[in-house]
């Protein structure tokens, strides 16, 4: 993944753990779980894994930031 600021936010997920993502930036590029990419120009997104709703294993992140960007993983 190339970033567009040298500043980012990396999350650091388990593999039995469910995530869903808002994050929102001035300038800056969401990764999430090898997914696609966005690109984020004064905007925000929201974005969930697969099976968020129905674990019992999950967790809410919320990102607010003027520039960088934020990569989420799983190990």
């Amino acid at each position: 993944m190339s970033f567009i600021c040298d500043k980012y936010t990396k999350i650091i997920l388990p593999i039995d753990v469910e995530i869903s993502v808002s994050a929102s930036s001035i300038y800056g590029r969401v990764q999430f779980l090898d997914l696609s990419f966005w690109d984020l120009r004064n905007e925000s997104i929201s974005i969930a894994s697969t099976g968020y709703r129905d674990s019992h294993k999950r967790v809410k992140v919320v990102v607010n930031s003027l520039f960088g960007d934020v990569e989420v993983i799983r190990v």
